[in-house]
């Protein structure tokens, strides 16, 4: 079980991140709104089902902002418009991308706050600022591990701190 749980966020915040394949299925919306509630499914494994709904809910107010600009850390920009949670989080970091991305990955803390209310124990919000951390620098290992696929392995590498924070808790 302890290494089948970050196998399976790695899996879910992938397909989080790559929603090609709801097209191939043809679902409506965001891959977020499926992969969400089944993060809630495999915390279900090791987890009450309060403290799961809790990681289900944690992972989607984690995910549903913008990422946009923020995760190329200044080697990639997307072919659209910067949005505005970038474009705040680049002014409030004086245009340092790794800081900016740092910022936006603590919207992690109210819902690992939500687990710890939860679970009563404070350890999820008490790893949140560490967890924001080890997300910037999944995305930096990746673009300089693997050039050609750094959102791939980056993807991969967040969900399963997902999974290892999932059985922490």
């Amino acid at each position: 079980m302890f290494i089948l749980i970050p196998i399976l966020l790695a899996t879910l915040n992938r397909a989080r991140g790559d929603d090609t394949w709801l097209t191939r299925l043809g679902l409506p919306g965001r891959a977020l709104w499926y992969c969400g509630p089944l993060v809630g499914l495999v915390a279900l494994l090791v987890q009450p089902w309060p403290v799961a709904v809790a990681w289900a809910l944690a992972y989607l107010v984690w995910a549903v902002p913008a990422w946009g600009h923020l995760f190329g850390l200044g080697r990639y920009a997307p072919d659209r418009e910067v949005d505005a949670l970038s474009a705040a989080l680049i002014e409030i970091a004086a245009g340092h991308v790794h800081v900016a991305f740092f910022l936006r990955h603590l919207l992690v803390v109210p819902g690992l706050a939500l687990v710890s209310l939860a679970s009563g124990s404070w350890w999820p919000v008490g790893a949140a600022i560490p967890a924001a951390a080890l997300f910037v620098l999944a995305y930096e290992g990746a673009w300089r591990w693997a050039p050609r696929q750094p959102i791939l392995v980056a993807e991969l590498i967040v969900g399963a701190l997902w999974g290892i924070l999932i059985l922490a808790a």
